[in-house]
């Protein structure tokens, strides 16, 4: 027993000293990326500069433009391989880190993407060096695949959603990422969301000489956003509902014709978005009818717009919480929901964390100052202190394996809980 802890010390010694030699490289990494911001599905010179570090360490397979998606990738370094130790190739437990790098128009990283990309570089090196360091003739021979996946246009572009369905996430055990912060939060609240366009259309006439003749479309589309507003009165606590009108009409002296609107909802689960999504859909329809209006409502199932709800694996992140803690972070148990993500999506397929990491800033995501702190030596540390217990969590998953079954176990009840059984 106490060879083996000594055994298991010493390759966690390996995932510090690998993250903490790489550091001056990881920070030109996560820097590069804030200074050069690039939109969803346009991220050409992060995905370069990332698979670009990967190549050059020699231990990862790289992968550019992954399942078909020009700015996604996959690198993986697998334990295991006929060569090295008489097995097959991705034999044992497969831990993915996930890395996102996409940017918001005008404000560019103030979410943060340019240290998720950074913590899942650095939690890749740390993994992959406990792992080669594990292999004969030491005795502590471990097996496993460590991957880390490029997921390109997470702000509103589904990019994992894209990359589920094409299968990159098949055979992998466990999904791993964080996400920056103003406060410590292992285990977020991650709403469920889709999103609607809505049509109203009415017929023109002139306003003053014979308004009489029309039908006001716009007049629907401000009646649904009031019945929105009123609904809310009546829906719980958790759920959210935000709209705006994107036309409507174009001149005042002409009854508007057409009018449209960009709704989203969201909830904790997928199963009461379906509830919240029908009073919702009703609304519009009411507006339509009491306006004589005819109306498109288009709710997308597009990656675009559907994100589940963030399921947190129990196991893993009771894992990820002992490292964070021991590392000096501390969780601040916030029970409040914020926003939505397509990691939900991964979630629902694979057991999965998404910590929140304070990096030393009271701003709120999708603002200037939260973009400043993305670019500060504070974020950096604590991004780097994250990417530490992601590859330890990695680490202790493939040393045991009983983890990942109790985890799987939990993902099928969460899941089952989460749909209504659907």
């Amino acid at each position: 027993m106490e060879a083996r802890t000594d055994m298991i010390d010493n390759l966690r010694e390996y995932v510090s000293t690998a993250i903490e030699s790489n550091a001056v490289e990881l920070r030109k990494l996560s820097d590069d990326i804030w200074r050069r911001p690039e939109l969803g599905f346009q991220e050409h010179f992060a995905c370069d500069a990332i698979c670009s570090v990967f190549a050059a360490s020699g231990a990862f397979h790289v992968e550019r433009k992954y399942a078909g998606i020009e700015t996604a990738f996959k690198v993986t370094y697998s334990a295991c391989s006929a060569d090295r130790c008489g097995t097959e190739a991705g034999t044992g437990p497969n831990v993915a880190f996930i890395c996102e790098y996409d940017a918001l128009p005008e404000i560019g990283h103030a979410c943060g993407h340019n240290l998720i990309a950074e913590a899942g570089v650095a939690a890749g090196f740390g993994l992959q060096a406990a792992l080669a360091a594990s292999q004969p003739p030491c005795s502590a021979h471990t097996h496993g695949t460590v991957a880390v996946v490029g997921c390109p246009a997470e702000e509103g572009g589904g990019g994992k959603v894209a990359l589920l369905k094409a299968g990159a996430f098949a055979g992998v055990d466990a999904a791993i990422m964080i996400h920056p912060s103003n406060c410590h939060i292992v285990r977020p609240n991650k709403l469920a969301q889709n999103f609607a366009v809505v049509s109203f259309r009415g017929r023109p006439a002139h306003s003053c000489c014979a308004p009489w003749e029309g039908i006001n479309a716009l007049d629907a589309a401000t009646s649904a956003y009031c019945g929105l507003s009123l609904l809310r009165q009546q829906m719980r606590p958790t759920w959210r509902v935000h709209a705006v009108i994107t036309e409507g009409g174009t001149e005042p002296w002409i009854i508007p014709e057409k009018a449209t609107m960009h709704a989203f909802a969201r909830a904790p689960s997928v199963a009461e978005l379906m509830i919240l999504k029908a009073k919702v859909h009703a609304i519009f329809q009411s507006a339509a009818t009491t306006t004589g209006c005819s109306v498109d409502i288009e709710w997308s199932s597009k990656e675009a717009a559907y994100y589940a709800n963030l399921v947190t694996n129990p196991t893993i992140s009771d894992v990820f919480e002992r490292h964070f803690t021991s590392l000096g972070l501390v969780d601040s148990k916030s029970t409040a929901f914020g926003g939505s993500t397509d990691m939900g999506n991964v979630s629902y397929a694979v057991p999965s964390i998404h910590p929140m990491v304070d990096i030393g800033t009271s701003a709120k995501q999708h603002t200037r100052p939260f973009q400043v702190a993305s670019g500060t030596d504070v974020a950096q540390t604590r991004t780097l202190l994250a990417a530490k217990a992601m590859a330890l969590t990695g680490l202790d998953l493939m040393l045991e394996p009983q983890l990942l079954v109790r985890a799987k176990e939990e993902l099928r009840a969460q899941v089952a809980l989460m749909t209504g059984g659907v």
